[in-house]
Formats: structure tokens, sequence, C-alpha cells
């Protein structure tokens, strides 16, 4: 999320989301984490202490949201969370995507009907209520 407002070349710039420095506490797990050299699937030690730490993390992360640290999936990315959920929610379901959607949901979603949206971004209810 942007935490203020950036200025590239006398232009405000309202796009920082991936652009953010990172929190110091997330940016010392990262690097914490990038020190072990085991991979987590494996069973030797080193694997079994790498997964240790993604197991903590994951429990960490998933009681900040209160939830169940079973139910906490991390992704490489914002791209690849939104097909995730696409895939995983829109299952035999109708999907429906406001005109300003970020073409990651687009991609994930291809054959989603597209909501126009009013002035502010905001989708156009009086034609969603008039669909069919």
């Amino acid at each position: 999320m942007m935490t203020a407002l950036k200025t590239v070349s006398g232009t405000t710039y309202l796009d920082a989301n991936a652009t953010e420095p990172l929190h110091p506490c997330a940016k010392e797990a990262a690097l914490e984490g990038m020190m072990l050299s085991g991979n987590p699937s494996s069973v030797h030690a080193e694997g079994r202490e790498a997964r240790r730490f993604l197991e903590d993390a994951r429990s960490r992360m998933a009681a900040g949201f209160g939830r169940i640290s079973g139910t906490c999936v991390f992704t490489s990315g914002a791209t690849e969370a939104d097909a995730m959920a696409v895939h995983a929610f829109g299952q035999g379901r109708r999907i429906f995507v406001g005109a300003t959607e970020h073409d990651a949901i687009l991609k994930a979603a291809p054959g989603a009907e597209i909501l126009p949206v009013n002035g502010d971004g905001i989708v156009d209810v009086e034609h969603l209520r008039a669909r069919p």
C-alpha cells in the first residue's frame, strides 16, 4: 500500500506498491531466510531447518490475520496470487471483473464479464442490476 506521495520528474507518482521500501521487520526476516541454504522440501538437516523457518513464518503471518497456519500460502508475487485466487474461488462460477481491474486478474479470468465503471472507477451498479 502506498504510504506517501512520490514526485518523479515533477509529476505525482501514485503507483508505489511495487517500489515501496520494505518494512524493517520484513527486510530482517527476508535476509534471515536468504541466509539459509536448505531446500524446505528436503529431508537433510539444512532442509529441515529451512522448513522450520518457512513454517514459523507461515504461522506468524496466519496468526497476524487471525487464520490457521495451514491456510496461509506464500506466492512469488501478486500476479501469481491473483491467478491462484481466481482459479481457486472462480471454479464453476461466473466471474465479473471491473473494467479498471489489473491485467493480472483479466489474464487469470479470460471468460470474465467486464463491468463498466463510473468516473470514479467504481463498478456501475445500475449496469450490473440491468444485466440478465
